[in-house]
């Protein structure tokens, strides 16, 4: 068996590499899109050290480019080598089907799958530059990506079935016990020092510590500005802390990659680049509750009280 992944975090690597486990295929390509995972990421450069995957590397700006595509456009480019891999594949998994480095490969997938959230309303949200396109889609498929359909199978970790279709598949609950052992230790093993670092947060006080998880509010077109969503969450920290909760922020990924600075501390980060959906068990002594205005983890979250950031 061949499978091609197109992933564009680490959760979706993670659950990449627990279809792995459970298909054990011979070959495995894992597609990521730069603009939303680096190359040195320590997890992505341990997936390419697996014997049986290889990683190829597609930039969303690139496609845009070399289509002339502007806002809402259908996508049509193909980079040549991924094109050959997804036409080889016996099963493709896609993450991110919205985003123009890959929606052009699903019509061409002999056999498709989803990685869970990204094909339903959550990428409307997140990917508003193809706001004319999307808002087609969605009306034409009630949340689906027109080539999904309800028994399209969709892999993932949570608990609940958030893919809009009838054929999830918790990755947690099929494999077994010691393959779920596995990942999580790999994904220990290639972010070390973040766990290492998880022993000083545990020491915190959870009766007062909030967890506020930022997003790229900014580049998903929700506020005007990079100083906006800076303005709204400094705002938000503020008012927790006058209600006498102590406050570490979770930067997001794309706001690492992206550079934004929040005026605050190294001791007010919580560096923490794992899937916490695979280790709530060990953080949920540390705090509280999780503050967001929108995160898959502040969703997903099942373990910590849960306070929605309002705009």
């Amino acid at each position: 068996m061949i499978i091609t992944f197109f992933v564009s975090n680490v959760y979706q690597l993670a659950v990449s590499r627990a279809v792995i486990s459970l298909f054990r295929p011979r070959s495995a390509s894992v597609v990521y899109c730069s603009e939303f995972i680096n190359k040195n990421n320590p997890f992505l450069r341990y997936m390419g050290g697996l014997e049986v995957v290889d990683l190829l590397s597609v930039s969303e700006m690139d496609y845009k480019r070399r289509t002339g595509i502007l806002m809402g456009g259908d996508g049509g480019a193909f980079n040549p080598e991924v094109k050959s891999r997804v036409m080889e594949s016996d099963l493709v998994l896609f993450g991110d089907p919205y985003l123009l480095s890959q929606r052009s490969y699903v019509a061409i997938s002999k056999s498709k799958a989803m990685i869970e959230d990204s094909p339903t309303l959550f990428s409307y949200f997140r990917y508003r530059s193809n706001i004319p396109v999307v808002k087609r889609w969605l009306a034409e498929q009630f949340g689906l990506h027109p080539l999904f359909d309800a028994e399209t199978p969709c892999y993932g970790f949570s608990t609940f079935n958030n893919c809009y279709g009838k054929r999830y598949i918790n990755t947690s609950r099929v494999l077994e016990a010691d393959d779920i052992d596995k990942i999580k230790g790999e994904i220990r093993g290639a972010f070390k020092t973040e766990f290492d670092s998880l022993e000083k947060v545990k020491s915190l006080n959870q009766e007062d510590t909030i967890l506020l998880l930022t997003q790229p509010l900014a580049s998903d077109g929700i506020v005007t500005s990079v100083n906006q969503q800076i303005e709204f969450y400094m705002t938000n920290m503020n008012q927790l802390r006058a209600a006498g909760f102590r406050v570490l922020c979770k930067l997001h990924p794309r706001d690492i990659a992206n550079g934004v600075s929040y005026p605050i501390g190294p001791n007010e980060v919580f560096n923490f680049s794992a899937p916490m959906e695979l280790f709530e068990d060990e953080i949920r002594n540390c705090f509280v509750g999780i503050a967001a205005y929108s995160s898959y983890s502040f969703v997903e979250s099942t373990k910590f009280v849960r306070i929605k950031l309002s705009l």
